[in-house]
């Protein structure tokens, strides 16, 4: 272990392979830098195939890293305060709070799958279904989806004339149990195609997302025939979907990604959630019930069993909070909703709090 750092303090942020969860690391790090004054670095990791141990293995260690990214972060000045998301940054933030000499604070975003009172701040989404906890922060949104959008350019001038409203259909994928395929894309087309006759005007223009299969947007195609403004995802190509978020005035989402139902959501515009159906497997819907019930949340908490992603219950919240409603019931007169509690502003209130005395 080595000695406490006696440098100035600084946070580190732990960055993976996901753009979401990294989008919110960047976004919930360069907040607290702000309000707390001091400086921030974010550290990019790479994993071998070590990290599919389960994190009670594992241990604070950097054993899942590969040997270059394990000799970028083996040394200090170590941090006061290390941001980490989801599961495989668990053993790393673990293995810096021992290197710091226990002085960093950790603070983590997601589902660690790991015990939860290792962690000075868990903060969650509905999805997840952590149980309540002192040490848990329970936001409705994922943090850094109402972030300024940038200037749509381009994208304006090609729309100007696209008869009102614009609505943007945005696709996810496939992620287990989820499947997003051409039947999917089918469905998701003529619903897509209803919702724009029940308004009795507008244009159609989908995106898809790099998780988005060929097949689910010509299946898109042939259920909204009507729709002559499909975007595949490229790397490296303009696309459209930050420009859709900023110009459209109504939005249909697939419910598979949690981050795009966010950020449309962060606009206050209608948003229409269109139910990707689940794959038919076989004892699924036991399998991700049984962790939230309540006999069972201390092994949760333990981190010896973990709720399956559940978006539905992420989409009845959202209902609840009036910031969508499902495909099926739209209306023509579908309100946005804004004034949404500003939860990036709580979640560095609670952090700036636990970092008081550094």
């Amino acid at each position: 272990m080595s000695a406490p750092s006696t440098s100035a303090p600084r946070i580190w942020g732990l960055l993976g392979a996901r753009h979401g969860d990294n989008q919110q690391v960047r976004a919930l790090a360069g907040a607290v830098a702000e309000a707390l004054g001091w400086p921030c670095a974010l550290k990019q990791l790479h994993y071998n195939r070590l990290y599919m141990l389960p994190n009670i293995l594992l241990g604070p260690s950097t054993a899942s890293l590969t040997a270059a990214c394990r000799r970028e972060i083996a040394d200090g000045p170590w941090p006061d305060l290390v941001i980490g998301v989801g599961r495989r940054s668990v053993p790393i933030a673990g293995w810096i709070r021992a290197r710091s000499g226990g002085r960093a604070r950790l603070v983590q975003i997601g589902r660690p799958r790991a015990p939860l009172n290792l962690f000075d701040l868990v903060v969650t989404t509905p999805q997840y279904a952590l149980p309540e906890a002192g040490n848990v922060l329970h936001n409705l949104l994922p943090l850094g989806s109402a972030g300024p959008a940038p200037e749509p350019g381009v994208w304006r001038e090609r729309w100007q004339d696209l008869p009102r409203p614009l609505i943007g259909v945005l696709l996810g994928g496939s992620r287990w149990p989820l499947r997003l395929g051409g039947a999917a894309g089918a469905e998701l087309g003529k619903g897509a195609a209803r919702l724009v006759r029940r308004i009795g005007a507008g244009s159609l223009m989908a995106a898809g997302g790099p998780r988005t299969e060929a097949a689910a947007l010509t299946g898109f195609a042939a259920g909204a025939p009507e729709c002559a403004n499909i975007y595949p995802f490229a790397p490296g190509a303009d696309n459209p979907y930050q420009a859709m978020l900023a110009l459209c005035d109504q939005f249909v989402v697939t419910g598979d990604s949690v981050s795009m139902l966010a950020e449309a959501a962060a606009t206050g515009k209608p948003v229409h959630v269109f139910p990707v159906p689940r794959s038919p497997t076989f004892g699924l819907g036991l399998a991700g019930r049984l962790p939230g019930l309540k006999p069972l949340r201390p092994l949760v908490s333990a981190g010896l069993i973990s709720p399956a992603r559940d978006v539905e219950r992420f989409h009845r919240r959202l209902y609840r909070a009036g910031l969508a409603a499902p495909l099926e019931q739209a209306r023509a007169d579908a309100p946005g909703k804004s004034g949404l509690a500003d939860e990036m502003e709580i979640t560095v209130g609670r952090i700036t709090r636990l970092m008081e005395g550094r």
